[in-house]
């Protein structure tokens, strides 16, 4: 009787550390994807960490606008401007070139391992400049909790054709049971990507997975951008201007856009020291995504006096410092003040002896006409030209 109630024992003691020791290795996951913002075009990374057996980790996005959800792998035919690394088994999935579009989809990991599945809380993709969802802004606390109460065995009643977006709290139930039950062998997410069950591999994350934004991470940046005469307008994230009211200056906050446009042809321009020149003057261009202080110095290529077409109804006011200026058909001659009309030519003379030898400055842009006694050109605005 002794050794069979010893052999008893024996079998129970088997049984309890063969069961602890299955149960040890069920998948958990100790660290969620957080919100993260991001710059139109810019890269983003989501990770979460996890603890036990992990036979898959399948990403997955959900777009709010229609409530579709695709994984990492189908992420890309979804929206074509997102490029991926790390889309399937990795604790870890990186977007480079992250279009305005996917604006506060929701992020979420779903791990498989050991008959258990379970899926992380969901995180934010936010895009700096665009207004924060209300989702944003609730703390994680809020967020269901897993029920460590609740056995695997729920779950099993569960149609196993259900997507992961549609897990109830009982598949939440399933990680933190204490007695492993034999789950079904049919499981959405894994049929669903059943080529990609391979062993976690994190060699395809990029090495520097941050975001080079200034942005992210903290508060938005305000900045000023200027330029060398009134030709800007403000243009919103649709690219559509906001005021028509062309002004020499923009302050903005976190990311924004602007749209150059000038009456006379420009021929070039300067963005903090680097000059672009196109092929053909111009008469507008637009920079997009300005991130940080810049002065746009614009060259452009008035009408000649020849051609110019003069509109006494609309006046230029002239000031000139260091210069003298004249004006023929309205017998204005050598002031330093005065106005004229739209599309007037005016001739422009050098007041000191050096002739002008650093050239002369028309509304704040690059000297020109370096060492010249003087030169002529049309009045199609107010304008202030500095002997230099």
């Amino acid at each position: 009787m002794k050794k069979i109630i010893g052999l008893i024992l024996v079998f129970i003691l088997l049984f309890t550390v063969a069961s602890e020791a299955f149960a040890g290795s069920r998948p958990q996951i100790t660290k969620n994807p957080e919100t993260a913002t991001v710059k139109k075009g810019g890269k983003v990374t989501f990770s979460i960490k996890t603890k036990g057996t992990v036979a898959t980790i399948i990403w997955y996005f959900v777009d709010p606008a229609t409530g579709n959800e695709y994984s990492g792998k189908k992420l890309s035919g979804a929206v074509k401007e997102v490029k991926i690394a790390g889309a399937t088994n990795n604790s870890k999935i990186t977007l480079k070139n992250v279009p305005e579009s996917m604006h506060g989809w929701k992020v979420y990991a779903h791990v498989n391992g050991n008959g258990y599945k379970i899926d992380s809380e969901p995180a934010l993709l936010l895009i700096a400049g665009m207004d924060v969802p209300e989702e944003a802004s609730e703390s994680p606390d809020e967020a269901p909790a897993e029920t460590p109460d609740e056995a695997p065995a729920e779950a099993s009643d569960e149609d196993p054709s259900e997507t992961p977006g549609e897990a109830s709290s009982e598949e939440s139930g399933d990680v933190s049971s204490d007695e492993p039950v034999e789950m079904p062998a049919e499981e959405t997410p894994a049929d669903e990507n059943a080529d990609e069950e391979v062993p976690v591999d994190e060699s395809e994350i990029l090495a520097d997975s941050s975001d080079d934004s200034p942005e992210e991470g903290g508060a938005p940046i305000a900045f000023t951008v200027t330029s060398s005469a009134k030709v800007l307008r403000l243009l919103d994230a649709s690219g559509n201007v906001t005021d028509d009211t062309l002004v020499s200056s923009l302050d903005m906050t976190g990311v924004g856009s602007v749209l150059v446009s000038s009456e006379d042809p420009i021929i070039s321009w300067t963005l903090n020291g680097l000059t672009v020149q196109p092929a053909e003057p111009v008469r507008e261009f637009r920079i997009l995504n300005v991130t940080s202080d810049l002065f746009i110095d614009i060259k452009t290529s008035r009408v000649s006096a020849a051609e110019a077409v003069v509109d006494e109804n609309r006046m230029c006011k002239v000031t000139c410092t260091g210069c003298t200026f004249s004006y023929s058909r309205g017998k204005l001659r050598s002031v330093t003040e005065g106005e004229v009309p739209a599309g007037a030519p005016i001739n422009i003379v050098a007041d000191s002896s050096d002739l002008a030898k650093n050239g002369y400055s028309v509304n704040g842009g690059k000297p020109e006409y370096e060492g010249q006694a003087g030169f002529r050109f049309v009045v199609t605005e107010d304008v202030t030209i500095v002997c230099k």
